[in-house]
């Protein structure tokens, strides 16, 4: 790999390119005792079957859950270099950080969806080192698990006063009713709100998107709804927000980061993204109840009522990727329909500095394989 500064497998050459391939063999080694281990110091032999008693890995398997390694002929130059190792998680009978998490979550998603769903709290008692290795949590100190690393990880962003959020409403062609006011187009009434995946039955919140194409993505599905009208209401905030943004998420390091301190986030960044999929995975759109919708309701009321920020102020809403279409974002915003206005209408007075939304803009489109203007 190293000659006279040039690396031998992509050609490129000046300083800091290139390196002993001893000592890029010693880092990757370093860097994967760190997380596995190897199966014949750690797992007990099946002598009938020739195999391990738990997971193992070989060095492709364990490459191939890292960001590519590369090029194709430095990844078989480290495969070959490895290839009579045999790797499995290091201490495997111990939660490590990430599994202890993941384990935490998975509890939580267990209870609230099957077993206690208003009384969840209560089994924060059980929180200890059951399983040995890092510590697993239940019930409430999951939520505030999560808070932390909210915060901890920089989540909480500013929606602006000036940004513009769509919401959209379908209506058959030829049964186009008179939409265009805040209440009409803002988040439903009490007794209309419907459950979904930040609220439950009943409790009204504001789903919106960035841009009129994800709104619309959103609200017609994958298969889209040719022939119907579309109206799309445009609101901004009247203040600015604090919003959880999901999006923001950074990266999860690689397992060869030299630096600990990156090193240290990688189980937390793991468990964030898991979580971050599970927030945004799609949901079969149908009138019956849906379970799967409980847990991301839960951590909703528990940012809504419970988490601060890192200054201590209070937040307004959610943030995550679009199922529907890459790259969109929705938002939820805690608030109501009377606190959806229309251009100059103000807040009843007992309603002092509440957050609320103006309508801006009404736009309306037939939908065919694209929306077209009205």
């Amino acid at each position: 790999m190293a000659g006279e500064g040039a690396c031998d497998f992509c050609g490129r050459e000046g300083d800091g390119v290139a390196a002993d391939t001893d000592d890029v063999l010693q880092h990757i080694a370093a860097s994967i005792r760190r997380e596995y281990g190897r199966a014949e110091e750690e797992l007990m032999h099946d002598g009938e079957t020739g195999g391990y008693a738990g997971q193992t890995w070989t060095i492709d398997e364990v490459l191939a859950n890292e960001e590519p390694v590369a090029d194709d002929d430095f990844r078989a130059f480290v495969c070959d270099a490895f290839r009579d190792a045999l790797f499995c998680e290091r201490d495997p009978w111990k939660f490590t950080v990430g599994e202890a998490l993941s384990f935490s979550w998975e509890q939580l998603v267990d209870t609230v969806k099957h077993k206690t769903r208003f009384l969840f709290a209560l089994t924060g008692e059980r929180d200890g080192e059951m399983f040995g290795g890092d510590r697993v949590t239940f019930g409430v100190k999951v939520l505030e698990q999560l808070g932390a690393l909210i915060n901890e990880f920089n989540l909480v962003a500013d929606l602006a006063a000036d940004d513009e959020l769509v919401r959209v409403r379908l209506h058959p062609a030829d049964d186009i009713p008179n939409v265009g006011t805040a209440k009409e187009l803002g988040a439903p009434p009490d007794r209309f709100a419907s459950q979904s995946r930040m609220s439950p039955a009943g409790v009204p919140m504001l789903y919106a998107a960035d841009d009129l194409e994800t709104a619309l993505a959103e609200t017609l599905g994958p298969a889209g709804v040719a022939g119907q009208v579309a109206t799309a209401g445009i609101f901004r905030p009247r203040r600015g927000c604090r919003i959880v943004d999901l999006t923001r998420l950074a990266p999860v390091p690689s397992l060869f980061e030299p630096d600990p301190a990156v090193r240290r986030q990688r189980a937390a960044l793991t468990f964030l993204h898991s979580f971050r999929a599970a927030v945004s995975a799609p949901i079969e759109r149908d009138d019956r109840i849906h379970i799967d919708y409980v847990p991301t309701q839960v951590v909703s009321e528990y940012l809504r009522r419970v988490l601060v920020d890192r200054d201590g102020r209070h937040l307004d809403g959610l943030a995550w990727g679009s199922s529907q279409r890459p790259d969109g974002r929705n938002v939820v915003l805690w608030l109501d329909n009377e606190h959806c206005l229309g251009p100059g209408e103000i807040l009843p007075p007992w309603h002092p500095g509440e957050l609320a939304v103006e309508l801006v803009r009404v736009e309306r489109f037939r939908l065919s394989i694209v929306a077209e203007p009205l």
